[in-house]
């Protein structure tokens, strides 16, 4: 299950772009402005005023230590994805079948970017 700018309890607050959860059942008209369980996984989609230097930190300062099992980082320039796991193994895909190890979760990278100049 995929939620977008959900608020996770954890200091300082965070709130990723997207937070992938196990499949469960969700009513949205009673979505928590901040979420008390752990995603399974962070997607964060780099912005021009972010590094990924900073946001592969949050991963390891905040989203790990909450039991966070891998952050995605998404590099649209590159049409790229960054994944990053707490043993601060990292991955890079910009072609072919990305597959999370922590998760199992794959996805074809192109169709993440088939849309994007």
């Amino acid at each position: 299950m995929f939620i977008s700018e959900l608020s996770l309890d954890s200091t300082p607050p965070s709130t990723p772009d997207i937070c992938i959860y196990p499949k469960r059942k969700l009513d949205v008209r009673t979505v928590a402005a901040r979420e008390k369980d752990v995603p399974l996984t962070t997607i964060e989609i780099i912005s021009p005023s972010q590094s990924v230097n900073e946001l592969m930190h949050k991963a390891w300062d905040i989203y790990f230590p909450l039991g966070v099992k891998s952050a995605w980082i998404v590099v649209p320039e590159l049409k790229g994805i960054h994944i990053v796991l707490p043993d601060d193994t990292n991955f890079f895909f910009n072609t072919g079948m990305l597959t999370d190890p922590a998760t199992g979760i794959e996805i074809p990278v192109e169709k993440v970017f088939e849309d994007l100049l």
